[in-house]
């Protein structure tokens, strides 16, 4: 029997481990694992031994099923979400998405938008599909087309690569060329707009998730994102279904241009702290709350030299329903708010509302 003395033998025995199951050597898999369960291993391994165990049993699908070569492309999962949003200043935005993937995804979307101004909503299209997976555990692809339906329309496209470092840290690079509308309660001629996104991302598990975006609308300049979530959990079961984190959100936005579509800033800073708690409740229930406050500062395109801060929030609750197996039936209230500026007469608020299915298709 092999014993494990030392921390610096984690990488070793995932390697091990994975290199098994991609073989396909799934007694001596299992037999590794059971071995590492003796032990009182890291949060390392334990990421390491549930995902080895969900590509076992991926890999053992397919093999069950030989003289069925569509199956691997059916395998994936379904995601129904519809979503009612709410600005104080925008409007409102009705949404219903629908995405399936297992390697290969397709994504639609039906838009319901009211700006301020506008007397009736609006509606809008879209639709996109493609490829988005980690190959050999290590290399993620991803490439997409797809069209927005509104007016004259447009083609969309996206494309990404990442490399996954170990089994819990990450670094991607995404590109996509899609609707402003997806992201904001719009007027009719922002509804004619593309949003264009560069974006690096890099998670470490649980603890670290950094975004640096470069984006622009059309033909207007560029505008920068900056952001940093931080997590430390202070409850963590084993099987990381049960936790209660300490969370501080930070991000700085920078643009050079007002944008004639939503409400923008020259820049603003915000920086939070607060809660993120997940409680499995029974075998049918779980839900998850999460809160956050601390202050936004910002200056605007009319003052660049004068800036303010106010009292900022974000809450978030959820509620899982588990139908059958792996599927779901959801519901998410999210309540985002920031106080009212000298210039201003009432708080910008964001509030959305949710409810969706998650299921497996096999």
């Amino acid at each position: 029997m092999y014993f494990k003395y030392k921390n610096s033998d984690d990488l070793v025995e995932a390697e091990k481990l994975f290199s098994l199951v991609v073989m396909k050597d799934y007694e001596e898999a299992y037999n590794t694992i059971n071995n590492l369960k003796t032990f009182e291993i890291s949060p390392f391994l334990q990421v390491s031994i549930l995902n080895a165990e969900r590509l076992i049993e991926k890999q053992a699908k397919e093999e069950d099923n030989p003289n069925n070569k569509t199956l691997k492309y059916l395998d994936g999962s379904i995601n129904v979400d519809g979503r009612y949003i709410s600005d104080s200043y925008q409007g409102q935005l009705l949404i219903l998405e629908t995405k399936y993937h297992d390697g290969f995804y397709a994504y639609g979307a039906a838009l319901q938008s009211t700006g301020p101004s506008l007397k009736f909503p609006t509606n809008a299209a879209y639709l996109e599909a493609g490829y988005d997976d980690v190959i050999l555990g290590l290399f993620r692809i991803k490439a997409g087309v797809g069209y927005y339906a509104f007016r004259s329309g447009f083609v969309t496209y996206s494309a990404g690569a990442g490399l996954s470092l170990f089994s819990d840290m990450s670094i991607n690079f995404d590109y996509s060329k899609s609707p402003l509308a997806l992201y904001h309660p719009l007027e009719e001629e922002g509804l004619r707009v593309a949003d264009n996104r560069f974006i690096l991302n890099y998670k470490w598990a649980d603890y670290l998730n950094l975004n640096l975006m470069l984006a622009y609308e059309d033909d207007l300049k560029a505008r920068e994102l900056y952001q940093v979530d931080l997590a430390y959990p202070i409850l963590l079961s084993k099987d990381r279904m049960n936790f209660l984190k300490l969370i501080m959100p930070f991000y700085y936005k920078k643009r050079l241009k007002v944008s004639p579509y939503y409400r923008s800033f020259p820049s603003e800073l915000r920086l939070e702290a607060g809660m993120d708690y997940r409680k499995v409740l029974s075998d049918l229930f779980s839900m998850r709350l999460l809160g956050t406050g601390g202050f936004t500062n910002r200056n605007h395109f009319s003052q660049l030299d004068t800036r303010e801060s106010m009292f900022s929030f974000n809450a978030l609750a959820r509620l899982n329903f588990r139908v059958y197996k792996e599927n779901y039936i959801y519901a998410r209230v999210e309540m985002d708010s920031v106080g009212a500026e000298q210039l201003e007469t009432k708080r910008q608020t964001r509030d959305t509302y949710a409810l969706g299915i998650d299921f497996k298709t096999l």
